[in-house]
């Protein structure tokens, strides 16, 4: 095949179809339904830790294909509740702040906590400034 007459076609047309998979509410399966739905406040897919205080890159904000990365004023954090767990972002950082829940070294486990608890405070991270 021939190359695109639209430089990036491809990628966003793989970024769209990575997102319509993870919003699907419902799959069907032979006879039984399979959710494809984030499980609300049971995981963080991803957590930002230490090494992003006062770095902020953005990087990672660029390739999030929904947007669940906000901006605290110390550092950057992922809505628990909003990220498909793709993993687009982590490769990204240039800082290696971001470990899927299960991978953050133990010395950094507290900012699991942080990042979910963030999201309940009175000043929740808003969107960040590209």
């Amino acid at each position: 095949m021939g190359e695109s007459r639209f430089p990036g076609m491809r990628s966003r047309r793989l970024r769209l179809e990575l997102v319509t998979l993870f919003f699907a509410k419902e799959i069907l399966v032979g006879p039984a339904i399979f959710s494809l739905a984030p499980q609300i406040g049971h995981e963080m897919p991803y957590v930002i830790t230490e090494a992003c205080k006062n770095t902020k890159d953005r990087a990672c904000v660029d390739v999030c294909p929904v947007d669940c990365i906000y901006e605290g004023p110390d550092q950057l954090y992922i809505h628990p509740d909003e990220c498909i767990d793709c993993g687009a972002c982590e490769p990204e950082c240039p800082v290696t702040a971001i470990f899927p829940e299960e991978d953050v070294p133990a010395n950094l486990k507290e900012y699991v906590q942080i990042n979910r608890e963030v999201f309940k405070s009175p000043t929740p991270p808003g969107r960040p400034n590209r």
